[in-house]
């Protein structure tokens, strides 16, 4: 097979029973080395998709489970944030010439949706911060959504009202 490709339904859902043998259908892709990766994880109907959260038939998750799961994704939106935290600071003290801690406040300011807190005075440098503003447009309202997003799933776990079999794809 050439490389990153996923093969034949029959290379997908081997007879074995799948790739981890015990019957989850799961397909695989074979990669440049000749390894066979899982390209579906848990009782996903899609192959290539991964399951982040249970079906609304499975039960609910542990709350043990859950506060892992929550922690994973707030350190997804720590990530997010201090990666944009990042390109700011240095954008700024590259474009812009400021020192490292009047980047930060200006990158914190303009993240807050305060906007900057220097006056811009490289065509760069405001140019940068268009963008910076922009993407900080995005950037707050994605760190919220995976931050609410385990929550809001637990909360409307139960709450939906189960569909027949027939319609459960």
């Amino acid at each position: 097979h050439a490389a990153g490709r996923v093969g034949s339904a029959r290379d997908l859902w081997p007879s074995t029973g799948g790739v981890g043998g015990n019957g989850d259908r799961a397909a695989a892709i074979t990669h440049s080395g000749g390894c066979r990766i899982p390209a579906r994880v848990g009782n996903s109907t899609t192959p290539g998709m991964v399951d982040m959260y249970e079906h609304r038939t499975a039960p609910l998750l542990p709350f043990r489970k859950f506060v892992r799961r929550f922690v994973r994704h707030a350190a997804v939106s720590c990530l997010i944030l201090i990666g944009s935290l990042l390109i700011g600071v240095v954008g700024y003290h590259a474009f812009e010439h400021l020192s490292w801690i009047d980047a930060l406040l200006n990158t914190s300011m303009i993240l807050g949706r305060l906007g900057p807190v220097d006056v811009l005075h490289a065509e760069a440098g405001r140019v940068f911060a268009s963008f910076s503003a922009l993407f900080s447009g995005v950037v707050l309202p994605v760190i919220a959504g995976v931050i609410i997003a385990p929550l809001a799933h637990r909360s409307l776990h139960g709450l939906l009202p189960e569909r027949s079999g027939s319609e459960d794809h």
